[in-house]
C-alpha cells in the first residue's frame, strides 16, 4: 500500500495494461485522501490553529478513512510464491509411491473467481490403505476453509501455511470410496522472486494453473481426473484446457488451467489454436514465429493450442500436463519463449 500507486507493464508480456484489482483501487484512493489532507491543512492553517468543531470533524474523517483504505486495501497485497519441491514432476508420474495413501478420481466445483474467489469442491476419492485416519492436502494458505465433509458429515480438519489435513472419523478399507467437499473462500494475488505477476484472481483477469494449490490437491496427481466445473458471476471469457458450454467447464487430464484478460484473444493458423496477448498473435507471421520456436527449440509437435500467459520463470518444467496444449510465457527483457509445460 506505501509504494507508488500504479505499476505499468509492457504490453506484450501482460494480461492488463494497467492492473485493475482491489489494491489498485484502495490504493488510488489511499493516496488521494493524504493528498486532500495536505491540501485542506496548507489552504486552511490558520482556522486550523484555533482548531474548531467543524476542523476537528473534518480531521476526524480524513484519518478514519485513510486508515479504513489502508488496512482494507493491505489484505489485497501481493505475496510472494515458488516452488520448494525440487522433483516436482514425480508429483505428475504414472508411477509414484505418493498415491500410497489414496486417489482422488474426480473433481466437481462450484467456482466463484473475482476479487474474493469461493469454491465449494467434492471429490471422489479412493482409499489406498486400510486404516488410513487422515488426508493429506495442499491448499494456499490465504484460501480459508469454511467447512469439510466426508461423505456429507462434517469432520475436523488442521490447516497450516499451504497444508490442509483432513480427519476422518471412520476407518475405511483398501478400495473403499469416499466423498469429500470442502468449502473455502479468500484472496489469490502471488508475484514471483522477480514481484512480477505469477497466480492471480481479481474481477477482470486471472491465471491459475500447474502445481499452484488453488484448490485442494494431494502430493499425487499423476491421474487423469475427471473435472466438472460451474464458474458462477463470470463476466468475460474464460480460457481453459477444458471444454466449456454456458460457463460449465468439463473433461479429464492431470491438471486445469483457467486464465482471462480483456486483452486475450484467439487466432486460429494452420489448425492450431493460439492464444495470448492480441499484440502477439495478431498476424500468421507472429503465430508461425511462436510454432517454429516451439518445435525447433523444444522439439514439440501435434500440439492444438499455444497459450501465451504471464509466466515469467522457467524455474520447473511439467511434462504431458495438459493434452496437446503447451502453456508458455516470455521474459520482458528477452524475445525468447520460455516453455511452460
Amino acid at each position: 500500500m506505501l509504494t507508488p500507486i500504479m505499476k505499468v507493464e509492457p504490453l506484450p508480456s501482460t494480461f492488463e495494461l494497467f492492473s485493475l484489482d482491489k489494491l489498485t483501487i484502495y490504493h488510488f484512493v489511499f493516496w488521494s485522501l493524504i493528498l486532500l489532507l495536505i491540501l485542506y491543512l496548507v489552504y486552511n492553517i490558520k482556522e486550523l490553529q484555533a482548531l474548531r468543531l467543524k476542523n476537528k470533524i473534518t480531521l476526524c474523517f480524513f484519518a478514519f478513512a485513510i486508515l479504513s483504505s489502508f488496512f482494507i486495501g493491505s489484505k489485497y497485497n501481493p505475496e510472494g510464491y515458488w516452488i520448494r519441491n525440487d522433483n516436482i514432476n514425480e508429483n505428475y508420474e504414472k508411477q509414484s509411491a505418493l498415491n500410497d495413501g489414496f486417489t482422488i478420481e474426480a473433481y466437481s466445483m462450484k467456482l466463484k473467481l473475482e476479487d474474493m474467489v469461493s469454491n465449494d469442491c467434492s471429490m471422489d476419492i479412493v482409499i489406498n490403505k486400510s486404516g488410513l485416519n487422515k488426508l493429506d492436502l495442499s491448499l494456499y494458505h490465504t484460501l480459508k476453509p469454511l467447512n469439510i465433509k466426508v461423505n456429507g458429515k462434517e469432520v475436523k480438519f488442521s490447516n497450516k501455511d499451504d497444508e490442509l489435513t483432513v480427519l476422518l472419523a471412520e476407518k475405511y478399507k483398501e478400495g473403499e470410496k469416499i466423498k469429500v467437499s470442502v468449502k473455502y473462500t479468500g484472496i489469490i494475488n502471488t508475484v514471483d522472486k522477480q514481484g512480477m505477476r505469477r497466480y492471480f484472481v481479481n474481477s477482470h483477469s486471472l491465471f491459475l494453473a500447474d502445481y499452484f494449490p488453488w484448490y485442494p490437491k494431494p502430493e499425487f496427481m499423476g491421474n487423469a481426473k475427471k473435472y466438472e466445473i460451474k464458474v458462477e458471476s463470470n463476466n468475460g471469457d474464460i480460457y481453459s484446457n477444458l471444454s466449456e458450454k454456458n460457463n460449465i467447464f468439463e473433461g479429464e487430464g492431470k491438471e486445469i488451467f483457467f486464465m482471462k484478460s480483456n486483452l486475450i484473444s484467439k487466432h486460429l493458423y494452420k489448425g492450431m489454436e493460439f492464444i495470448g496477448n492480441t499484440e502477439q498473435i495478431a498476424t500468421d507471421i507472429q503465430c508461425e514465429d511462436f510454432e517454429n520456436t516451439i518445435k525447433k527449440d523444444y522439439n514439440i509437435n501435434n500440439l492444438k493450442r499455444l497459450i501465451v500467459t504471464p509466466q515469467r520463470d522457467k524455474e520447473y518444467l511439467l511434462y504431458n500436463l495438459y493434452d496437446d496444449q503447451v502453456l508458455f510465457g516470455q521474459f520482458d527483457s528477452q524475445s525468447v519463449l520460455q516453455y511452460r509445460r
